[in-house]
C-alpha cells in the first residue's frame, strides 16, 4: 500500500471516529513537545477524547484558495469529500494555559505549508508523505482563536482534520510534613510528601526548593518525597514545584519555624560519703537543667586508681561501691535529646581501714599469758570486724582472734609454754608477733614486740587493758 493511499484511509477512519477516546502520547521529558507520530499510528497515542474534532469539510472550516470540489485525482471511486486547497482556517475558544493544534495534511506539490495562530507564524511542514503535525500555543486567554493552514508560494494541500484539545494543569491534592514543631537546626531530619495527580495522563515530575531565613533559594531534590535537615534556625519555606513535560505547572508551599538548641548547663556536682571509704556506697547528684526546657539523659563512668573503666548506673542520682582505696575519677555526661551535651568529672580520694594492735603484757614470762588486742577502723572512726583476722608467733602458729561486740575489736590469749634456748622461741628474747586483717579485698598487718624472760610456776594475775 503506497503512503498516499494509507493517508487516505486515515482521513477516513477521523470522520468516522470523531471523537474517539485513545491511550495516552508517549512523552520524552526531555522534548519540549510530545513526539510526531506517523499518521497511520495517531489512533495508538492520543488520550481522548478531543476539546474538539473537526475534519476538513466541516462548514465550520473556512476554505480558499486554488481549491476544487471535485474527487481528488488518483483516489478510489465514490470518496468525495477530500479537497485541496490553497488554505484552511479554523476558529476555535480555549481558556487553557496550553493549547495542542493537531492535524493530518499533505500538500499536492510535495511544497512547505505553513502554520500560523491569531497571525502568528508556527512553523512549516514539508507534507507529502502524510503525518501527523501539531502546534503548541502556550499562554492563550480565554478568548477567540484562529489557526490557519496555508500553502506556501500559492500551491495547495491536502488537509483531513483539526483537533484542538489543551493540557491541563497537574493538580496537587496534598502537602505533608513531618515533624511539624519543635524542628531543631542541624539536628531533626524532615520528610516531605506531595500528592498530585495530571488530569491528561502525563507523567509528573517533581522539584523541592527551599527559601532559608535570608531569603536565599535552593533546589533540594527531586521525587514525590524526599528528606532535608535545616541547617540553622528561623523561618523557612519549602516549595514544590510538579511539571507535566508539555508546560502545565502546579506548585505548593509550607513554612515552618526552625528553632536553634542550647547545650545543657551543669550547675553542681556531689557526692557523699566524703571522705570516700573502700566497700562502702558513695551517692552522687548531678545538678543539669536545659536552656531549652529539653528532657535531660545521664551516662556515667568511673576510672579505679588501677585505671580500670566501669560504668555506674544512668540517672541524675547514681552510686557505686569502691573495692580499692586511691583517687577514683568519675565523669558524667549529660545529653538533650537534640546534640547538646556537657560534661563534668570529679575525683574522689577513697580511704580505707586502718589496724591496730597490742600485746599485753609487753614483757612477760614462760608460763605466763599474754593478751592480744587488734581493731580496724575506718576514716571516720567507725570500728568495722575484718573478713578474716589472725595473730601470727614467731614460729608461724597462729592466735584465733575473737569480736567483742561491746567494745567493737578483737582479742586473743596465749600461754608462753617452757623450753627454748635463749633468742629461740620461746626462751629468753625479744621477738614479733605479727596481727593480719582482711577487708573489702585489703590486706593489712601490724607488727607487736613482746619480751620474754624467765621463767614463772606461780599463776599469773593479768591485768585488763583498755585498749
Amino acid at each position: 500500500m503506497n503512503l498516499e493511499l494509507r493517508f487516505y484511509i486515515v482521513i477516513i477512519l477521523v470522520m468516522m471516529l470523531g471523537t474517539t477516546t485513545y491511550t495516552p502520547w508517549n512523552v520524552n521529558a526531555d522534548a519540549s513537545l510530545p513526539p510526531q507520530p506517523k499518521a497511520e499510528q495517531f489512533f495508538s497515542y492520543r488520550t481522548g477524547p478531543y476539546d474538539e474534532m473537526i475534519v476538513a469539510t466541516d462548514p465550520k472550516v473556512k476554505k480558499g484558495g486554488n481549491w476544487s470540489p471535485a474527487p481528488q485525482e488518483g483516489l478510489n471511486k465514490g470518496v468525495v469529500w477530500f479537497f485541496r486547497w490553497g488554505f484552511a482556517e479554523y476558529t476555535f475558544t480555549k481558556p487553557s494555559t496550553e493549547v495542542y493544534v493537531q492535524f493530518v495534511l499533505s500538500d499536492h506539490n510535495d511544497g512547505p505549508v505553513n502554520i500560523y495562530v491569531d497571525g502568528i507564524y508556527y512553523g512549516s511542514f514539508q507534507t507529502l508523505n502524510a503525518s501527523n503535525n501539531y502546534v503548541r500555543v502556550s499562554n492563550l486567554p480565554n478568548t477567540v482563536h484562529t489557526i490557519r493552514v496555508e500553502a506556501a508560494g500559492g500551491g495547495d494541500f491536502h488537509l483531513g482534520f483539526f483537533g484542538i484539545y489543551s493540557n491541563h494543569n497537574p493538580v496537587i491534592t496534598g502537602l505533608t510534613y513531618s515533624p511539624t514543631s519543635n524542628i531543631v537546626a542541624g539536628y531533626t531530619r524532615m520528610a516531605f510528601t506531595v500528592s498530585a495527580y495530571d488530569p491528561n495522563g502525563d507523567p509528573l515530575t517533581y522539584r523541592w526548593q527551599v527559601r532559608d531565613p535570608s531569603g536565599r533559594i535552593s533546589d533540594i531534590g527531586t521525587g514525590n518525597s524526599i528528606t532535608w535537615t535545616p541547617p540553622f534556625p528561623g523561618t523557612w519555606e519549602m516549595n514544590v514545584v510538579v511539571t507535566d513535560g508539555r508546560g502545565g505547572m502546579a506548585n505548593r508551599n509550607v513554612t515552618f519555624n526552625v528553632r536553634g538548641n542550647a547545650a545543657p548547663v551543669i550547675q553542681n556536682l556531689t557526692y557523699e560519703p566524703n571522705p570516700a571509704i573502700v566497700g562502702r556506697e558513695v551517692h552522687m547528684t548531678i545538678f543539669a537543667a536545659d536552656p531549652d526546657g529539653d528532657p535531660l539523659t545521664y551516662s556515667w563512668t568511673a576510672k579505679k586508681p588501677n585505671g580500670q573503666q566501669i560504668a555506674l548506673p544512668n540517672n541524675a542520682t547514681t552510686t557505686f561501691q569502691p573495692d580499692m582505696p586511691g583517687d577514683w575519677t568519675v565523669v558524667v555526661t549529660v545529653r538533650d535529646p537534640y546534640g547538646g551535651v556537657a560534661t563534668r568529672s570529679q575525683t574522689i580520694t577513697v580511704a580505707d581501714f586502718s589496724l591496730n594492735a597490742a600485746v599485753e603484757p609487753p614483757e612477760a614470762s614462760r608460763g605466763q599469758k599474754i593478751m592480744i588486742y587488734a581493731s580496724l577502723t575506718e576514716p571516720d572512726g567507725r570500728r568495722i570486724q575484718a573478713d578474716s583476722i589472725s595473730a601470727i608467733l614467731p614460729n608461724g602458729a597462729t592466735v584465733g582472734l575473737r569480736w567483742d561486740s561491746a567494745l567493737n575489736r578483737y582479742t586473743g590469749e596465749y600461754l608462753i609454754p617452757d623450753g627454748g634456748a635463749p633468742g629461740v622461741w620461746p626462751g629468753d628474747g625479744s621477738y614479733e608477733i605479727r596481727v593480719r586483717a582482711t577487708k573489702y579485698g585489703i590486706t593489712k598487718e601490724q607488727v607487736l614486740r613482746v619480751v620474754i624472760r624467765g621463767n614463772i610456776k606461780e599463776k599469773l594475775y593479768i591485768r585488763q587493758v583498755q585498749f
